[in-house]
């Protein structure tokens, strides 16, 4: 049974405690909900324990082990192509820069007997 306030600001803090109480309601029943969706999620965890073990985990390892391994392989031979492009192409770039420097080294030599 509700007693009547005696004063305005006796009035205006029953309004607010009822607010409040309201307030702590609504956190409650938020808390049970969300205590709910918690323990719902545990279990489903558990669940997925259960199906997952580590022995099909463990069963499993090898393949994507090696899946890596290929993985690897390839980038590292995409890699090793590269590389070898790159120093095929110097080797030719230092091949050409000799054949001048022999061509040069031909012509000053003709040169050189010219004038003696």
């Amino acid at each position: 049974e509700a007693v009547e306030p005696s004063t305005p600001e006796q009035a205006e803090l029953t309004e607010h405690q009822q607010r409040v109480q309201d307030l702590v309601n609504k956190l409650n029943a938020q808390e049970k909900a969300h205590m709910q969706t918690l323990e719902q999620w545990m279990l489903e965890a558990l669940r997925w324990e259960r199906e997952l073990t580590l022995r099909k985990i463990a069963k499993a390892t090898p393949y994507y082990e090696a899946e890596q391994g290929m993985r690897l392989g390839q980038l590292r031979t995409q890699e090793s192509a590269m590389r070898y492009q790159q120093l095929l192409s110097d080797h030719d770039d230092y091949v050409q820069a000799v054949e001048a420097q022999e061509l040069k080294l031909t012509a000053l030599k003709h040169v050189d007997k010219d004038h003696d």
